[in-house]
């Protein structure tokens, strides 16, 4: 019964530290600077008098994506491009 709990809790202890790192690998905060041209260009197509406060890059539905998160007047905003410019999401607060 020993050996049994002390399974149980190795592997509850695995499961954690395995979910912590895969949501840490979701998503990566990068320069602003390093986000390809055409989501930059995107971006600042749709939102022209946004100011952008920070980037991301991350993983979604198995393709590399780019997050900008931004303000504009009293909005807060992130939009999740593909690489090639295609919107994926936007989120506004």
């Amino acid at each position: 019964m020993k050996l049994y709990r002390h399974k149980l809790a190795t592997s509850g202890i695995l499961a954690i530290l395995a979910s912590t790192a895969s949501g840490l690998a979701e998503e990566q905060e990068i320069s602003c600077n390093t986000v390809p041209a055409a989501v930059r260009a995107a971006f600042e197509k749709a939102f022209p008098k946004a100011t952008i406060k920070e980037c991301a890059r991350e993983v979604e539905k198995g393709k590399t994506a780019y997050e900008i998160s931004s303000t504009e007047g009293g909005t807060r905003r992130d939009v999740l491009f593909y690489a090639d410019g295609r919107l994926i999401v936007i989120e506004e607060a």
